[in-house]
């Protein structure tokens, strides 16, 4: 071998895990709750429904609720290993710019509050949450705020709201 051919250094590859397939496995079980919840349940209750009535829908759905909170939960992981895989790559690539920082910072946060919002949600799924209903609604609200969906149907027609409680104005923005 000569000199040149030493100083030459063999093709690696990025390193970590591979991202399309982190963003596929996060996607199939964000998807996979939403379908488990809407199956399980049919709709859930507004979030700023009567405390009752929101105590009353988790305590007929405990299974469902719990399955769902359980993919949520195992959607965050990899949310966050990628949020991480996604900064270290860019830092290798040597992108010297404060946008894989904010990039980093919001995918472990939204990481961190999808985890605690499957946590609350999966403590809403177990007997006697029907006793207290107001604490039962609280808690399904601070669920809803750190990112749980909900979705209401009133007469045949579904109804989105946003996290201060209100329907988006039609055609303005699309959930």
């Amino acid at each position: 071998m000569t000199e040149s051919m030493r100083s030459i250094r063999p093709w690696r590859g990025a390193g970590g895990p591979p991202l399309g397939s982190l963003a596929i496995v996060t996607l199939a079980l964000t998807i996979a709750g939403v379908v488990v919840l809407v199956a399980g349940t049919g709709s859930a209750p507004a979030p700023f429904a009567d405390a009752t009535k929101v105590a009353g829908w988790y305590a007929a759905h405990p299974m469902a609720v719990r399955i769902g909170a359980l993919l949520q939960f195992g959607a965050a992981v990899p949310l966050g290993i990628l949020a991480a895989s996604v900064y270290a790559r860019q830092l290798r690539l040597g992108v010297r710019v404060p946008g894989p920082v904010i990039g980093l910072y919001g995918g472990i946060a939204a990481s961190i509050a999808l985890l605690c919002s499957a946590l609350v949600t999966w403590s809403l799924s177990f007997p006697g949450v029907d006793a207290s209903p107001q604490v039962t609604a609280i808690l399904a609200r601070l669920a809803f705020g750190l990112g749980a969906r909900h979705e209401h149907r009133d007469r045949g027609r579904r109804e989105r709201w946003d996290r201060r409680g209100r329907r988006p104005t039609p055609g303005l923005c699309r959930a």
